[in-house]
């Protein structure tokens, strides 16, 4: 099989790594107006910091193939079109034209978003994935916010959670509030542990594992608290941690 050169390889699939890493090229000032704006600048930092690591993977993967240190086949065709296709997915997720206001008016139809989400998560990971979920549930809250919300959940199950692990997943209304519970499998941190998850402030983890979950967590409880809502840690009959996350529901209607 004649392996193609890096910039064939990369027009063919329609991932330009130079275009794709634009946006961490750009200088990021620091906003001065409201706390959401700051909050949203600050999870464009911890995007960009993220997406730093497969961008430098996915090329060094390319440099090595083209040179002819590593093979062509065609797994590695997936697992690199698999890893563009993540990196894309974080870049739209909070594309300018998504976070120009932390709520608009236009609801956003979560149920169909965590379905896509949870879907594609099955497929990537050995996680064994049940799922409860209304459908219909739309909320103010911007789909940008949501699927950043889902992928550091995600992240960190996937991460802190022993092979193959289970993920229990619902999102029910609760009178005009809704509610994401998201369960996973063992391990879960400490009981005297879970106050401190999301907690910006904690310096010295007990166990390193639970400080490394928590930095994701911490993410998660930025996100709900821009877009005011609310979020606790449980144990679960899983053996592993719940999340709560309880936020505003907005009709289709836009009630």
């Amino acid at each position: 099989m004649q392996r193609p050169t890096t910039k064939l390889f990369l027009q063919q699939t329609g991932f330009p790594l130079a275009e794709m890493s634009m946006p961490l090229l750009q200088p990021t000032v620091a906003p001065k107006n409201s706390s959401a704006t700051k909050g949203i600048y600050l999870e464009m930092r911890k995007l960009i910091h993220d997406l730093k690591l497969p961008l430098t993977l996915v090329n060094g993967e390319l440099e090595a193939i083209e040179d002819g240190v590593r093979a062509w086949t065609p797994e590695t065709t997936r697992t690199l079109l698999s890893e563009l296709e993540q990196i894309k997915s974080m870049l739209e997720a909070i594309s300018p034209e998504q976070q120009a206001t932390p709520a608009t008016d236009t609801p956003t139809e979560i149920s169909s978003l965590l379905m896509e989400h949870l879907q594609q998560l099955s497929v990537k990971t050995t996680l064994n994935i049940t799922q409860h979920v209304s459908p219909g549930l739309s909320s103010s809250m911007p789909s940008w916010a949501f699927k950043r919300i889902l992928h550091h959940l995600s992240s960190n199950s996937v991460q802190y959670t022993y092979h193959p692990g289970c993920l229990h997943v619902s999102l029910t209304q609760q009178q005009q509030q809704v509610l994401l519970l998201w369960q996973d499998s063992a391990p879960a941190p400490a009981a005297s542990e879970l106050a401190q998850l999301g907690n910006e402030e904690r310096q010295t983890p007990q166990h390193e594992t639970v400080m490394a979950a928590g930095t994701g967590l911490t993410q998660v409880t930025t996100l709900v608290n821009q877009v005011n809502g609310n979020i606790s840690f449980q144990h679960n009959g899983l053996g592993g941690l719940t999340v709560a996350i309880n936020f505003p529901l907005m009709s289709t209607y836009g009630g």
